[in-house]
């Protein structure tokens, strides 16, 4: 087998994959906004905090370009409605860590300082993020 039918083939699992992961992703989060317009918060977090929290949509985008566990896990954040849940921690610290990583996928820019802008102002005497004002 040649390099380029090894490299096509590779690549087309992974492209399959990808899309498999954003369209599940893209279903999750449907689900959870569904839950939350008939009053199941707590279901609505569990389905953000559990199932889309997994590694293999952290890469999901929607139609926007948006980063699909970024903006539901702001959704959840806001759900709990404080730091005295026993998930919001976790979720913050979550989010905080996707958006201070530049490596991986991520949101552009202004996609960007709007979920930075939100997490701080969920997170009252937070310090923020050391790149948000530059």
């Amino acid at each position: 087998m040649s390099v380029n039918v090894v490299s096509f083939s590779l690549y087309g699992r992974r492209r399959k994959y990808l899309d498999g992961a954003v369209t599940n992703a893209r279903a999750l989060q449907a689900r959870a906004r569904c839950l939350v317009q008939s009053g199941d918060r707590d279901a609505a977090i569990e389905l953000i905090t559990g199932t889309l929290a997994e590694d293999r949509y952290a890469r999901a985008v929607d139609a926007q370009g948006r980063l699909i566990v970024a903006n539901a896990e702001l959704m959840a954040l806001e759900l709990m409605g404080g730091a005295a849940h026993p998930r919001f921690a976790a979720t913050a610290e979550r989010l905080r860590r996707r958006l201070s990583d530049y490596q991986s996928a991520a949101p552009g820019a202004a996609k960007r300082r709007f979920l930075m802008t939100e997490l701080k102002r969920l997170l009252p005497g937070d310090t923020g993020f050391p790149t948000l004002e530059a």
